[in-house]
């Protein structure tokens, strides 16, 4: 056989085996029906919806701290999400902020925490603080001993008696009036251990912290915490009212779900950025329950900030340890990106 006629015939068998593998594939698919693939997939389970709310347990474990992280000094507030199974038992945890050394011991500690039942699958934010309190004055060339301070859960508490607060005659001259907002951690014996200022005039600040240090709050089995609102007011005829802690000694809801609003075509074309007040209603369950506008920015803007906030979630306001309703003002700021 020529060299010519073997190359031809070595071309044309080549070419009979691909139409035959074309013709097998046609006729005996490697796919499968689409019915037998999807039944070959791990089946999808359904978590039943839920209501996202503040839910006080009614069995607490509280975390140890560890000590590698009590010997380097490292504090913090771990924020965690809990889901709630229908008989009280956590089902599930997911860590959301905080420091990476103290949250296994925050996840271990609420996974054994118990709720009240309920009818259906709940979801609380729970915040666990770790602090360090140092004691004692510093020897030379080495760090004051520090003190462990339990891990405590916020909430507000009423004292059970009061020291009045004095007016700053400095204040009062200069006319300084306003709020000052003290975050007050309680011993287990009900006495104040501690004050951090959260907000207020820097003049009267002192005189607020000096008679909260002296409150008296219903003995514990753990440190707690509360916020403490001192208001400094002056009549107009200039003669100054007895300073007081708020009455309320409530503390505003947190927002927990807050997706952003959407802009609308107009004012994204016009470019148009600024900010929508709103009076918002929110129940004691963290829902949002009215919504109104009470200083408008634009009309298409005004409605998409409404029907936003109608869906977000809070951790609701609290009153003596208990979730109430609040109706308070909340921004909404369109801003370009």
């Amino acid at each position: 056989m020529s060299k010519a006629r073997l190359i031809l015939s070595l071309t044309g068998i080549v070419g009979l085996l691909i139409l035959a593998g074309g013709v097998g594939i046609w006729a005996f698919p490697l796919r499968a029906p689409a019915q037998a693939a999807a039944a070959s997939q791990p089946a999808e389970k359904e978590i039943p919806p839920r209501v996202i709310t503040a839910i006080q347990p009614i069995r607490q474990v509280w975390p140890v701290y560890p000590p590698e992280a009590k010997a380097a000094g490292i504090q913090g507030s771990d924020k965690l999400r809990v889901t709630i199974n229908k008989d009280g038992r956590v089902m599930d945890i997911q860590a959301l902020s905080g420091p990476p050394q103290l949250m296994k011991a925050a996840i271990e500690a609420v996974t054994r925490w118990r709720y009240a039942p309920s009818k259906e699958i709940r979801v609380a934010t729970v915040t666990i603080v770790f602090a360090l309190r140092r004691e004692g004055a510093a020897a030379a060339g080495s760090q004051p001993a520090e003190k462990e301070i339990p891990p405590y859960a916020f909430a507000a508490i009423h004292p059970v008696s009061q020291v009045p607060v004095v007016y700053p005659p400095i204040a009062k001259m200069a006319g300084i009036q306003g709020n000052v907002r003290l975050r007050v951690t309680i011993n287990t014996d009900g006495s104040v251990m501690d004050i951090g200022v959260l907000s207020g005039p820097p003049v009267v600040v002192k005189a607020a912290m000096d008679a909260v240090s002296q409150f008296r709050y219903a003995p514990s089995k753990e440190v707690r915490v509360t916020i403490v609102t001192v208001v400094f007011a002056l009549r107009r005829d200039g003669a100054a009212p007895s300073p007081r802690p708020a009455a309320e000694d409530l503390t505003p809801p947190m927002p927990i779900y807050k997706p952003d609003p959407a802009y609308t075509e107009e004012a994204r074309a016009a470019k148009l950025q600024g900010t929508v007040v709103l009076q918002v209603t929110v129940a004691a369950d963290g829902t949002v329950t009215d919504v109104k506008v009470t200083k408008p920015f634009d009309k298409g803007l005004d409605e998409s900030a409404v029907q936003t906030v109608r869906i977000w979630k809070f951790m609701p306001a609290m009153k003596a340890g208990k979730p109430v309703a609040w109706t308070g003002s909340v921004e909404v700021t369109f801003k370009l990106l």
